[in-house]
This record gives structure tokens, C-alpha cells and sequence, in this order.
């Protein structure tokens, strides 16, 4: 007997778009609390307080181009277990800060590199994904490229991986603002 059923699947209709546009980075707080609604959308990140929760700080990056996301699911009858592997690829152009006024961009490679994260991925559909959930993202490495030609890409790639029980769980939000009722993302 299998575990569930699966209803008929027909081919769905050409809807939907590939690519990213932004990122949520929420430092990971063991005790931040993720709350999830009857039909398993999150509907707050908070720090747990009683009675009354706070939603936790995140901060917003807007993307375009080569950042991406992939899960991997792994399955293993003999271990008897299922994860899911979310490997998300951050790509940012500089900020543009000299040396001479403090280089904010090794800065922030820095802070991404030794912190350890909830992301919120906002895709180009609209939709939004909370990676991490349960045990946080770590970045595992990156490049920090000056390119070779006077056309290449002057670009900071960092990758971020976490492993979870459960695939990306989907966040109650369709807007930017609404994301700000499940974080709050300074001005």
C-alpha cells in the first residue's frame, strides 16, 4: 500500500516563469518561532515571546540575473528517510563603495559568509519560499570575481545550502508588503 494517493495529473498550462526576484535574509535564532497556518503556508516568523509575539528582522535584496534556486529531494529505503537539499545561489553586482570610504561589500560577504540564515526567495510568479525552516542556511563557499575583459561582470556569488525534512514551505504572501505581516524588513 502506498503512502498517499495522487490524483490524475494533466500537462498544466504554460504559466509560469523561471528566475528570482529578491531575497529575504532573516538571521536564524533557534528559539524564532515559524508559524504555519492549517494548510501549511507560514504565516509569521516570530521570537516566540507569550503573549505576544514579535515578528522577527529580515532584509530585503532585489535580483536580477543569475541568482537561482534548486531542491534536491534524496530518498533512501534502507535509511528509511526523505530530505531535501535547498541550494540557493546569491549573485550581486558591488555597491559601488570605494576602499578608501570602507568596503561594504567584503563587509557583507563577511556577515553572509559566517551567519547562518531563513530565506525567504520572492520568484518571478509571485510566489515566496522559506528555505531553512527548520535548521537554517549556511553559505558553504563563493567567488568574488573582477572578470578578464572590460565586458565581464564585476560579481559576488555566494551559495547558500540547507537541508530540511520538508521541501521549501510556501510563505502567505503575494506582495512585497504582504510579506512585511509575516517579517518585518527595516526601511
Amino acid at each position: 500500500m502506498s503512502c498517499n494517493t495522487l490524483a490524475n495529473r494533466y500537462e498544466p498550462c504554460k504559466q509560469f516563469v523561471g528566475g528570482i526576484r529578491g531575497a529575504f535574509f532573516v538571521p536564524y535564532v533557534f528559539s524564532n518561532v515559524v508559524t504555519k497556518d492549517a494548510s501549511g503556508l507560514v504565516t509569521s516568523i516570530n521570537n516566540g515571546a507569550t503573549p505576544t509575539p514579535v515578528n522577527v528582522t529580515g532584509w530585503f535584496w532585489e535580483l536580477k540575473g543569475l541568482s537561482t534556486l534548486e531542491v534536491a529531494p534524496t530518498s533512501s529505503r534502507d535509511n528509511g528517510n526523505t530530505m531535501y537539499t535547498q541550494t540557493f545561489t546569491l549573485s550581486f553586482k558591488p555597491s559601488g563603495v570605494t576602499p578608501n570610504s570602507g568596503d561594504l561589500d567584503m563587509d557583507t560577504v563577511n556577515t553572509l559568509s559566517q551567519g547562518r540564515w531563513r530565506i525567504i526567495i520572492w520568484d518571478r510568479n509571485d510566489q515566496f519560499w522559506l528555505l531553512g525552516s527548520d535548521e537554517g542556511c549556511d553559505s558553504t563557499g563563493g567567488t568574488l570575481s573582477w572578470g578578464t575583459q572590460m565586458g565581464d561582470a564585476r560579481l559576488n556569488t555566494l551559495t547558500f545550502i540547507g537541508s530540511e525534512t520538508l521541501p521549501p514551505a510556501p510563505v502567505d504572501a503575494e506582495t512585497y508588503a504582504e510579506v512585511l505581516t509575516v517579517i518585518t524588513v527595516p526601511a
